[in-house]
């Protein structure tokens, strides 16, 4: 099933900066202390009046409030099934990353469903103390998240305009607005933390991006019972085929990865795709309903000879059409 794309301010993203969260325990350089959030915030995207607090480069910013350690019991639901997240790791932006003054980021964390509940749509993640540096006060999740599996989530930032050493801290909000967090007792806060560094020609230095090459492009048609080979952009064979256009009985037409190809939604929304971003992707050997699929959805891929490639779908009738990019690994 495709998840419908949902506007999420980046939290770079569309869930920024250094995340000293890359483990639920402590900064470096700073103890255990995590900050509570007192009352629950209403689920709205309007800004957060919070004040900025920077340090000096090289000091360590202002602990937040202790935090307890015991899992919130709110986070207990009614039913008898319990929420509690588990980080996994950074995507972008690990502690410390430096930014120039009022430069735009996003922070990406990806984290794990460790509880028994299923996180639905009117789950959301919270700042809840620290350095908002200019996102959403809360972010909702974009689909359902049932336990045991991963989720992206990205936040839009924008780095203060004061040099210093920023930290903001995150947590997940239930359906019925109970706060919970990660590590053992549940509770504990992850967060985004940044080093904003005096402008100037030598504060950073540039780092050259490699431009992927391009082993095929083109257009995509598939019509009913037909594959198409994205290795060397050309309808294949049966054995040589990564999509083809099939009908289960339950769902109908699907797009049909086989021969050991993988398919999935771009987890990130107004994010060019590129080989890093789809290979962060959750790809997944499933069939997805045609049905499920709209114009203009993006799909990221991996073929059976293990090259990265997105596509963009362009017409859902018979045949099936598509622009494909496969890059060369």
């Amino acid at each position: 099933m495709i998840p419908r794309r949902v506007s999420i301010p980046f939290l770079c993203v569309y869930a920024g900066v250094c995340v000293g969260c890359s483990a639920y325990g402590t900064p470096a350089g700073q103890t255990s202390e995590q900050p509570m959030a007192s009352t629950h915030t209403q689920a709205t995207l309007s800004s957060q009046g919070v004040e900025r607090t920077a340090t000096a480069i090289g000091q360590s910013p202002s602990p937040p409030p202790i935090d307890s350690g015991t899992p919130s019991p709110a986070s207990t639901m009614a039913e008898g099934c319990t929420d509690r997240g588990s980080f996994v790791e950074d995507v972008t932006v690990r502690d410390s990353t430096p930014f120039l003054p009022r430069e735009k980021f996003v922070k990406i964390w990806r984290m794990l469903n460790a509880g028994t509940c299923t996180w639905t749509e009117r789950y959301a993640i919270q700042f809840v103390g620290g350095d908002r540096m200019e996102a959403l006060d809360q972010i909702p999740i974009p689909f359902a998240v049932r336990p045991g599996s991963e989720l992206k989530i990205a936040v839009d930032m924008v780095a203060p305009e004061t040099p210093g050493n920023y930290q903001g801290f995150w947590k997940l909000v239930s359906d019925e607005g109970s706060f919970f967090g990660i590590g053992p007792g549940g509770n504990a806060s992850f967060w985004v933390k940044i080093a904003v560094v005096a402008e100037g020609p030598a504060s950073l230095t540039p780092v050259a991006v490699p431009t992927a090459a391009i082993a095929a492009q083109g257009v995509l048609s598939l019509g009913p019972s037909t594959g198409f080979d994205l290795d060397i952009g050309v309808p294949g064979s049966p054995d040589e085929d990564d999509l083809r256009q099939e009908v289960d009985e339950g769902s109908g037409p699907v797009l049909a990865p086989v021969n050991g190809a993988t398919v999935g939604p771009l987890s990130l929304e107004n994010i060019p795709a590129t080989p890093g971003i789809c290979a962060m992707s959750l790809l997944s050997g499933s069939a997805l309903p045609l049905s499920d699929l709209f114009v203009g959805d993006m799909l990221c891929f991996r073929t059976n000879r293990g090259r990265i490639g997105t596509l963009t779908l362009t017409a859902l009738g018979d045949p099936l059409t598509a622009n494909f990019i496969t890059w060369s690994p």
